[in-house]
């Protein structure tokens, strides 16, 4: 049995990080300001490039939207603590792409919840907990 969160902290997928800081969603912005901590995982900065590069974004914006991350509230995690084969599990019981599972799969192993702006795996994993949908979402 999974212990409940006993004060909620978050990681962070791509789908939130580029809605707050590279598409502009304000509210969900101004929502992550005001969080004390928050934690991300290297594949977040890969997935953010690939919308940077979709978008057109030059090497020097994509750099400074970047920077955001060297916030001290941001807080990064190895890829270490990742148990691949449980994303591997998600993946296949949800019926969705790896690399969400791979953001919820880290989540539940450090007991953050996995906040995400993507409904779609929203709604095939929240059965499995530690699971939000971003503000504005």
């Amino acid at each position: 049995m999974k212990p409940k969160n006993l004060a909620k902290e978050y990681l962070l997928d791509a789908s939130t990080f580029v809605s707050a800081y590279l598409e502009d969603n304000l509210k969900l912005r101004n929502w992550l300001d005001a969080q004390p901590r928050l934690f991300y995982i290297d594949l977040l900065k890969s997935e953010a490039a690939n919308v940077a590069i979709t978008k057109g974004l030059l090497p020097q914006a994509y750099q400074e939207f970047l920077e955001v991350l060297d916030e001290e509230k941001y807080q990064h995690l190895p890829y270490t603590p990742i148990d691949y084969y449980s994303a591997y599990n998600i993946a296949l019981e949800c019926e969705t792409a790896l690399y969400d599972a791979i953001y919820h799969a880290a989540a539940l192993k450090l007991y953050l919840t996995f906040l995400t702006m993507d409904r779609k795996y929203y709604e095939k994993a929240k059965h499995i907990g530690y699971i939000e949908l971003a503000p504005g979402a």
